[in-house]
């Protein structure tokens, strides 16, 4: 207990630079009862009671009950702590819809009645790719489900659509922060290179000197670690811990990310003073190895559970270090 309230308190200085945002369209069922109790059950860490309730409710048509198990399910290392050590045929049965050999998917049947599903499954690999993904990167955002709505305006500028990255970052540049501006950079640099017009403030649109500074600015390399947990150092090389360099500038730049707030508070708890920066490093080295930026300690679904309440949950420091451990962690030394 008193580690937890320790954490909490460490955590409770990060809280503020977290986005607080309330779900535009309110998902159908998410204040049942029912609902709330699994709800609760898996924030307390009481994975397997919870799973089984969220599996319950979706087969009775819980819509939050099938968007929090689909979203549960594709998060290795929230999921394997109560599937690892089941056969193939139990792991479906409780994660997946019955439908076919090898079940669905929920989030496939929940997007037949929510927006904000569908939305979602613009931020799968069964997002349809010719559908509006500018527009489903939209619901996701006034959903407050930032992590999935980059991913999708990530996946939009991989393909070429440059101006629907750039208008949705602009109109929520809070909301997206220092990965958006990262994005945001990437999106204006593609405009420019096609000789487009660049959707810039006023104070950057005076030359193109201004401009070109603008940019930079957002293609800093505190945003590109915020985005994708890379630091580029001076000399263009990428920071990596093995390095003296590497790992003063890994462990800096996980000092100032609020969203990494979390692998500070570990680091503290976890090992002694002089092992921190070599915590810090890489510990952001295994999060980006494991595929979890941008914001790595986001709620599996921030709509339903908000970051807020993610972070301050007793289940939370056991996510810490199982996301750890799933990049490959080697813990303190």
């Amino acid at each position: 207990m008193k580690r937890l309230v320790i954490w909490c308190l460490g955590l409770a200085f990060a809280l503020g630079a977290i986005p607080v945002t309330v779900a535009a369209q309110q998902v159908p069922g998410v204040d049942d009862p029912a609902f709330l109790a699994a709800r609760a059950a898996w924030l307390a860490g009481d994975d397997r009671a919870a799973l089984d309730q969220f599996a319950d409710l979706s087969r009775a048509g819980s819509i939050p009950a099938r968007i929090l198990l689909s979203r549960i399910a594709a998060t290795p290392h929230l999921a394997e702590t109560v599937t690892a050590s089941m056969d193939r045929r139990a792991r479906i049965d409780l994660l997946r819809e019955p439908v076919g050999l090898s079940g669905r998917d929920w989030l496939v049947s929940a997007a037949k009645e929510s927006d904000l599903a569908a939305a979602l499954m613009a931020a799968t690999p069964m997002r349809d790719e010719r559908g509006n993904l500018a527009a489903a990167a939209r619901t996701l955002a006034r959903n407050g489900e930032i992590r999935p709505a980059w991913r999708v305006l990530h996946w939009l500028l991989a393909r070429g659509d440059a101006r629907p990255v750039a208008d949705v970052v602009n109109a929520a540049p809070e909301a997206f922060g220092l990965p958006g501006r990262d994005l945001l950079g990437m999106a204006l640099i593609l405009l420019s290179q096609r000789g487009q017009s660049m959707p810039v403030p006023p104070a950057a649109a005076v030359s193109r000197d201004t401009a070109a500074d603008y940019v930079a600015s957002l293609r800093s390399a505190s945003n590109r670690f915020a985005a994708i947990g890379q630091y580029p150092l001076p000399s263009g090389n990428l920071a990596v811990p093995a390095t003296s360099e590497g790992r003063q500038a890994l462990a800096a730049a996980a000092r100032d990310l609020p969203a990494l707030r979390p692998l500070l508070v570990h680091c503290e708890n976890t090992c002694s003073p002089d092992e921190q920066e070599l915590c810090l490093a890489e510990g952001a080295y295994a999060l980006s190895a494991a595929g979890a930026f941008p914001w790595p300690f986001a709620s599996p679904a921030q709509s339903l559970i908000p970051d807020t309440d993610y972070w301050t949950s007793p289940r939370f420091t056991q996510d810490v270090a199982r996301l750890l451990a799933h990049g490959g962690w080697e813990g303190c030394r």
